[in-house]
């Protein structure tokens, strides 16, 4: 995490960046940006301390390696995120309004519609839909494989 370079930036364009501000640059929640501000404002602690005297065994620097791959990853995901979403509204583009209906209210959606809504709207028979939204399907894994190339695997995590 690039915390000072970040607020150095942001003070060179005349903004004095918040908590908040900083986080949503960086990628991180405000909570993360807290420890890290509060670790670089802390005295001076050897990296090679044990953190506590009953765990001889873990040491500061053990510590710190496991935020900086937290603060990583959290990162790439927003990062992946943003060019995920960007290839969706990218694909979205090149469908018709009934295949944007589907995949937008159906596929993609936190509450998807049923077959039978779209069905309804259109004026068609749930199959109907049903054979449109696999054809989606398939369309839009050709257009991810071809848009992501070489990667062969992602590992995603639900939410909650």
């Amino acid at each position: 995490m690039n915390l000072n370079r970040e607020k150095r930036e942001l003070e060179a364009r005349g903004i004095v960046p918040t908590a908040k501000q900083l986080a949503e640059n960086l990628g991180v929640d405000e909570q993360e940006l807290r420890e890290v501000e509060q670790g670089m404002s802390g005295p001076d602690v050897s990296l090679d301390a044990p953190v506590s005297r009953e765990d001889g065994d873990t040491h500061y620097i053990d510590t710190l390696r496991l935020m900086e791959q937290s603060v990583d990853e959290k990162i790439a995901q927003g990062e992946f995120r943003e060019m995920l979403e960007k290839k969706f509204a990218d694909f979205a583009d090149t469908l018709s309004e009934r295949e944007r209906e589907i995949l937008t209210r159906r596929l993609i959606a936190d509450d998807p519609e049923t077959l039978q809504q779209i069905a309804d709207r259109y004026g068609i028979s749930r199959e109907a839909v049903r054979v449109a939204e696999k054809k989606l399907i398939a369309k839009l894994k050709k257009y991810m494989v071809d848009s992501f190339g070489d990667v062969r695997e992602i590992e995603f995590h639900l939410a909650g």
